[in-house]
């Protein structure tokens, strides 16, 4: 009984959760180009430690380098859901749409227009 409620609530959750999220189609609404580029965050961390009633704290920090691929960037929206989504697609999918075409994921160059 105990894995039958537990199996139940997480078919609930999936179901909720795949009621979220991007749409699989919908009419192109913008087109943007994004550069590569990097980021560096520092990521920090206290060590406190107590010898002889005397309490120290040692902070140590990380550089940590994010690096962000250029993106030919569509947005595009499910006119019947009103839901909205994004992608990131090849150069020449890019080239080949127009705002207001349709547009659904996994697209090939050859299925535009």
């Amino acid at each position: 009984m105990k894995h039958s409620i537990t199996g139940s609530i997480a078919l609930t959750g999936l179901l909720v959760l795949s009621g979220c999220g991007e749409p699989e189609s919908g009419t192109v609404t913008e087109k943007e180009y994004e550069k590569a580029y990097s980021s560096t965050t520092q990521d920090c961390r206290t060590t406190t430690t107590t010898r002889n009633g005397r309490t120290t704290s040692t902070t140590s920090c990380t550089p940590r380098t994010i690096y962000y691929p250029e993106c030919w960037e569509v947005d595009y929206e499910d006119e019947a859901t009103g839901e909205t989504g994004e992608d990131c697609v090849s150069e020449e999918l890019y080239e080949a749409l127009e705002i207001g075409d349709d547009y659904f994921k996994g697209m090939e160059t050859s299925d535009a227009r």
